[in-house]
């Protein structure tokens, strides 16, 4: 097998570097996702790369400073850490400790200290068993370079600042299976089952990541408030829940051969014959007719278009077809009657794409099946001379 060029070997190296920063970014957004779903007060504001990698505020108050690692590969968090080191340094360094100074990190974490440390500050031991154990840690020997000068920055903060740091520093160890970050956040915004939780999430996630940008072009502070993300939520569902009554496309409501021909002895056919209706007509008129049917049932079946619906839909369709019949029926002295009835028809049931419950249905047969549907029941005709029998009134 040939060996790869430097080149090639440098170019992967920046591939895999480049790919792991965006991942890093991305965990960010997912973290941030989440600190808005899981806040309990309306006056909530998540920051993204504002004091920290994510914080939340409540009000005046810092409730959460957040350092994010994320690692696309298997590896450990240790008591010597470089990420760990670091983060307590900068948490130090500028003196805003918050209630709580979070660590998320994917990797694995084995130390019984760094163990203690996941648990929440109100569980765990008092800080000053877990400071004494933090100065052992110090003391140990590194031969990584600079992580020694970090651990030392770190210990020069008086015991005071150390002990409160301590108290409120928490190790997270997330998981970014993308479905149990989804159904976290879902489960905190109060989703209801019925919603479809990958669209929603991948449509909130985009939203983030469009707020953000917008922030940081205009050299704003990325900041989004808990109210937003909910009322955010509450619209992307109600517009899942509008896409759920869609019918489906045409080409996905198959048509048996069985189908076609018990519906070419059905009573719409022969409305169609009274207008002398081409071949072309008759068998799209058919498919129409049967698509319909087999979506009405499917969408009244599921629940997703009360009964109501289809009667109210039903009256506007007549309306329509009522006002075209008036007006093509003034041209029956001009043209045969039967010509007059195709133009009805044609009319009718050529374009015109009647809404569902109040959203928008572009499927033609969802619309000419259900004239087709009325005319079955000679609800609606085409021969502007037809009239209803009076055994069928």
């Amino acid at each position: 097998m040939p060996s790869r060029s430097p080149n090639a070997a440098a170019q992967s190296k920046t591939d895999h570097s480049a790919s792991a920063s965006a991942a890093g970014i991305l965990f960010q957004v997912e973290r941030a996702l989440l600190h808005l779903a899981s806040a309990t007060s309306d006056t909530a504001v998540v920051g993204v790369e504002t004091l920290d990698d994510v914080v939340v505020m409540e009000g005046d108050r810092l409730a959460i400073r957040e350092q994010d690692k994320h690692s696309v590969g298997a590896g450990r968090l240790t008591e010597r850490d470089p990420n760990l080191w670091k983060t307590l340094a900068i948490w130090l360094d500028d003196g805003r400790i918050a209630d709580r100074c979070l660590l998320a990190t994917n990797r694995t974490v084995s130390s019984e200290f760094l163990k203690e440390l996941m648990r929440s500050p109100s569980e765990r031991q008092r800080p000053v068993p877990l400071l004494k154990r933090l100065e052992a840690i110090a003391k140990r020997g590194s031969s990584e370079a600079g992580i020694q000068q970090t651990i030392d920055r770190v210990m020069s903060a008086t015991r005071s600042q150390l002990r409160q740091l301590i108290g409120s520093v928490q190790i997270v160890s997330v998981n970014t299976d993308a479905g149990t970050v989804r159904e976290d956040v879902c489960v905190r915004l109060g989703v209801p089952t019925s919603v479809d939780r990958h669209a929603l999430f991948r449509n909130l996630m985009g939203w983030i990541v469009t707020r953000l940008l917008s922030d940081w072009r205009e050299a704003r502070p990325a900041r989004i408030a808990r109210t937003e993300v909910v009322n955010q939520c509450r619209a992307i569902e109600a517009a899942i829940a509008k896409q759920r009554i869609l019918p489906q496309p045409a080409a996905q409501v198959l048509v048996s051969a069985s189908a076609r021909a018990a519906a070419r002895t059905k009573r719409f056919t022969h409305h169609l014959s009274l207008v002398a209706a081409g071949d072309d007509d008759v068998a799209q008129a058919i498919d129409h007719f049967i698509r319909f049917n087999i979506e009405k049932h499917r969408l009244t079946r599921v629940g997703e278009v009360p009964e109501g619906e289809w009667t109210s839909r039903s009256d506007r369709l007549r309306e329509r077809w009522s006002n075209i019949l008036r007006k093509q029926s003034r041209d029956v002295a001009k043209k045969r009657a039967a010509r007059v009835g195709l133009g009805i028809l044609e009319e009718t049931t050529y374009f015109h794409r009647e809404p569902l419950d109040g959203s928008p249905c572009d499927e033609l047969y969802m619309t000419a099946g259900h004239y087709h549907r009325l005319a079955d029941d000679d609800a609606v005709w085409w021969h502007p001379h037809f009239r209803v029998p009076s055994k069928r009134r």
